[in-house]
C-alpha cells in the first residue's frame, strides 16, 4: 500500500511539473514574439519583497501531516 501512495503522489508532481513547463514555455513564446521580454532588477526584487513582508501563509497540510 506504501508503493501505490508514493506512486500516485509522484505521478501528481510529475503532472504538476509538466502543466507548469508548458506554461512558461508558452509565456516565452509569447514574450519573444511580441518582444515583450524585460530585465528582472534590484527594484522589481525589492517592490516584490515589500508586497509579501509579513504575510504568513496558513497550510492546512502541514497540520495534517
Amino acid at each position: 500500500m506504501k508503493n501505490t501512495v508514493r506512486l500516485r503522489w509522484g505521478y501528481k508532481i510529475w503532472i504538476d511539473i509538466l502543466i507548469m513547463r508548458l506554461f512558461l514555455d508558452f509565456a516565452m513564446t509569447e514574450a519573444f514574439k511580441n518582444n515583450t521580454l524585460q530585465p528582472y532588477t534590484t527594484e522589481m526584487s525589492e517592490a516584490a519583497d515589500e508586497l509579501i513582508a509579513g504575510v504568513e501563509l496558513d497550510d492546512e497540510s502541514l497540520e495534517n501531516g
